[in-house]
């Protein structure tokens, strides 16, 4: 029998750290339980946010600082946006909570970013870690969990937090989602040095088409880039599409892309992962457990960006723990809290791709979404009311609003 907690955590990404560092920070002992040894490499698009980094600093502020004193960390001052060859349009990031020279996004490995965090928790008298332990079974019969690994060890605790990412969740089958291919998409990642991409922006290519599907480009520290290509799994599906050749496929007969990776060399293997994305609502809460991060389907459809969903998860699952610990009730009715709590919080960054998801089915949409990113990328615009959709608290009441229409094209 392994080590008795209040709480074990399952998954080592976002999600399941900050439940980590929120249980700490509220005295409840917990066990990690990582499937991988650290460091270790995941697919993502490597970018922290400025809501990320908000829900950085309320665990510890040094946190950031640490980061970018160990270089690990690079600044990013915008993202370009091109749905056509030869035309684009740029948003500026704002500084974060408008103090110059803090910067509101940064590029960081998920390796990286993930074993810092979990180097923040090794040592703690409340913290037990497991990594390199595949889950085999998640039992939460009864009044307590037990949590059983590939290799015949057994954990015991009150409650379970479920942070295994978009391609795995041990609960039993009985408890897993079964989202429809429009509400999952799926991508590849690899490494490239040599391209020839502004380092200070990250970079999007609608690729029109397989819409809803996009070519991602992120600079990294060390004139490394992450290269992304993610796509709707329904599209993927439909078509029969191999991503490898899509992705080799998309480089070699872009205009403009071909020169950009023409003296390009690719540094790594091709990595894929699947993700749940935040267009439908899923169950995430049961008798003594909940679930967390990519798990609970929490990435946006239009950004295809989970981490800021993912690690608000994280933090409300940890306090959701602390009141079942105080009433000692782990029912899923108590549980509920948690799910409601989760889905009011994400309600905003969500909705668009909520709203426009079941659309995209339509090709009259896709094609007038094609124009109005043409429109924009013609006018090579800089227009700062397109950075009013990133840091809105409501951007789909704005998409919806004349005035916002308005001002675009007055400033254009």
């Amino acid at each position: 029998m392994g080590k008795i907690s209040d709480v074990i955590v399952i998954g080592g990404g976002p999600a399941g750290l900050l439940s980590c560092l929120w249980l700490q920070k509220l005295g409840i002992s917990y066990t990690l339980i990582e499937k991988e040894n650290f460091p270790r490499g995941k697919a993502c698009a490597d970018t922290i946010t400025s809501k990320a980094i908000r829900r950085l600093n309320e665990i510890d502020e040094s946190i950031i600082p640490e980061m970018l004193a160990k270089g690990t960390l690079k600044p990013m001052h915008g993202a370009t946006f091109s749905s056509k060859a030869g035309s684009h349009f740029t948003i500026n990031f704002r500084w974060l909570n408008n103090e110059e020279n803090q910067f509101s996004c940064y590029s960081i490995e998920r390796g990286e970013f993930d074993n810092f965090l979990l180097n923040k928790l090794k040592g703690h008298p409340l913290s037990n870690i497991l990594t390199g332990c595949e889950v085999k079974s998640v039992n939460t019969q009864g009044d307590h969990c037990t949590v059983t690994t590939a290799d015949a060890q057994t954990s015991q605790s009150k409650l379970v937090i479920v942070a295994t990412g978009s391609n795995a969740n041990p609960l039993s089958k009985e408890l897993r989602a079964h989202p429809k291919g429009e509400d999952i998409a799926v991508g590849i990642r690899a490494y490239y040095k040599h391209l020839d991409v502004d380092g200070d922006y990250s970079h999007l290519y609608v690729v029109k088409e397989h819409m809803p599907a996009a070519f991602y480009i992120t600079p990294l520290s060390d004139g490394i880039y992450n290269v992304n290509f993610v796509i709707r799994k329904d599209v993927v599906n439909n078509k029969k599409l191999n991503l490898k050749t899509e992705f080799a496929n998309f480089i070699e007969t872009h205009p403009i892309l071909k020169g950009k990776f023409s003296d390009a060399t690719r540094v790594s293997q091709f990595q894929g992962s699947s993700l749940a994305l935040g267009t439908k609502k899923r169950v995430l809460y049961g008798d003594r457990y909940m679930i967390a991060g990519d798990t609970a389907g929490l990435i946006d459809l239009i950004t295809a960006n989970g981490i800021p969903q993912a690690m608000l998860s994280g933090k409300l699952a940890a306090l959701q723990a602390q009141a079942c610990i105080n009433a000692n009730n782990f029912s899923q009715e108590f549980l509920s809290a948690y799910q409601s709590k989760l889905y009011k919080a994400v309600k905003g960054e969500l909705s668009v791709g909520r709203f426009i998801n079941p659309l995209l089915k339509y090709k009259f949409i896709n094609h007038f979404l094609l124009g109005t990113l043409n429109y924009f990328s013609d006018k090579g615009s800089k227009n700062s009311t397109l950075g009013d959709l990133i840091y809105t608290k409501r951007p789909l009441l704005l998409l919806v609003s004349p005035s916002f229409y308005y001002r675009l094209i007055r400033r254009n």
